[in-house]
């Protein structure tokens, strides 16, 4: 993965409390996330089964829960294919498209009950 870059403080992500779904929509397909590592106000980093994205490629998160639908326009900084249980997965690293800062701090609140803070119990 490199250096880190980000400037943002990333949150862990409680992805077993969580109600909702995240899925990606790119080149007009949808794609599940089947997880959620962390997320910061700028960005996000999960996994994707069975497609394979590189650095630069242009995909919209959509997260729903409750009702609420959020898209955000983001870029894959970074992709790492693994395999796991027999699933072969794509982990990315996305970083939020600068022009959206209200749709970004909605959907980072919109998430705030669901990511680990220093006062949270710790789910190991």
């Amino acid at each position: 993965m490199g250096i880190e870059r980000r400037k943002d403080e990333r949150k862990n992500f409680l992805m077993e409390k969580f109600k909702g779904s995240f899925f990606i929509q790119s080149d007009d397909q949808y794609y599940d996330v089947t997880h959620v590592q962390d997320v910061s106000i700028s960005g996000i980093g999960l996994d994707i089964k069975d497609v394979n994205y590189e650095p630069g490629h242009k995909m919209d998160l959509i997260f729903e829960v409750d009702g609420l639908r959020i898209s955000i326009a983001s870029i894959v900084r970074w992709a790492d294919q693994y395999n796991h249980n027999q699933q072969d997965l794509c982990r990315v690293g996305l970083e939020f498209d600068q022009g959206q800062g209200d749709m970004t701090l909605l959907f980072f609140m919109a998430l705030r009950e669901y990511l680990d803070s220093f006062d949270a119990e710790r789910v190991a």
